[in-house]
């Protein structure tokens, strides 16, 4: 995982920024830990220990990116490797299985994710057989990563939909991730009959996290004291909830009260 960027237009170290109670970098962190067993950070920063992972200073200074993959690369004792930059929260193991996937398909040098607007090579798995090339490279003063791929034998691959390699560079973009993990998380409650007067609304959402329908019914009713003196049943994203179901948000949870005459 690369962090030693600049960040100068977050206007502070972004990776180590809390994003609804979690540094960036451990949303990246957590995406990768089920995949690998190996994982390390390019940081001149110490505070990335905190992470339990290794810390490699960048070996070329002030070269940006392309300074922190040949860091990478340099550092690597394996063929292929995965890059990723330390803002990119809504990275998924999934999503790190299948690029990893592909690369082991192919015989590329780089294989990485390209969109409209060009390649993704800070969500990229790098050969270690391009560090001779990508040395040069950085010494004749290419640092730039678009024209640097196309230097290599590379794989171009369809890019995920949404907002799954979304980078946060400025805080717009933070504060616009928080809204959607915010919204991602959150329960929408669906409240009937004498159950929306005991709650107030008819609709609301829960944004604490809750692991199942009893914890849920728990947080309800000390919430909405009336709750707990009424007869009603849960309804999970449609299905009529007869024993504790785990919730995976977002999710949305009808309160159905008994209807009039039983």
């Amino acid at each position: 995982m690369l962090a030693g960027g600049k960040s100068s237009r977050m206007g502070q170290d972004k990776g180590l920024m809390p994003l609804r109670g979690k540094p960036l970098a451990g949303y990246v962190l957590d995406a990768l830990k089920p995949c690998f067993e190996h994982i390390a950070i390019v940081t001149d920063n110490p505070a990335y220990r905190v992470f339990g992972f290794e810390a490699i200073p960048d070996a070329l200074k002030n070269l940006g990116p392309a300074g922190g993959i040949y860091t990478a690369l340099r550092h690597s004792t394996v063929g292929l490797n995965l890059v990723v930059s330390c803002d990119m929260p809504f990275i998924t193991p999934k999503l790190v299985q299948w690029l990893v996937s592909e690369a082991l398909l192919s015989n590329a040098e780089i294989t990485l994710p390209k969109t409209e607007k060009g390649f993704e090579p800070l969500f990229a798995v790098y050969s270690q057989a391009v560090l001779p090339q990508l040395a040069q490279l950085l010494d004749g003063g290419m640092v730039k990563l678009q024209n640097i791929v196309s230097c290599f034998n590379y794989k171009a691959l369809p890019a995920p939909p949404g907002p799954a390699l979304s980078n946060l560079n400025t805080p717009h973009h933070f504060e616009t991730a928080q809204q959607y993990i915010t919204q991602q998380m959150s329960i929408t409650i669906l409240a009937f009959g004498q159950t929306a007067e005991a709650t107030g609304a008819p609709q609301f959402a829960i944004d604490e996290t809750v692991k199942d329908t009893n914890h849920l019914k728990a947080l309800l009713e000390q919430r909405f004291p009336a709750l707990a003196n009424m007869q009603y049943a849960l309804a999970l994203n449609t299905g009529l909830v007869t024993q504790n179901t785990p919730i995976n948000p977002p999710a949305t949870v009808a309160l159905l009260p008994p209807f009039s005459g039983g």
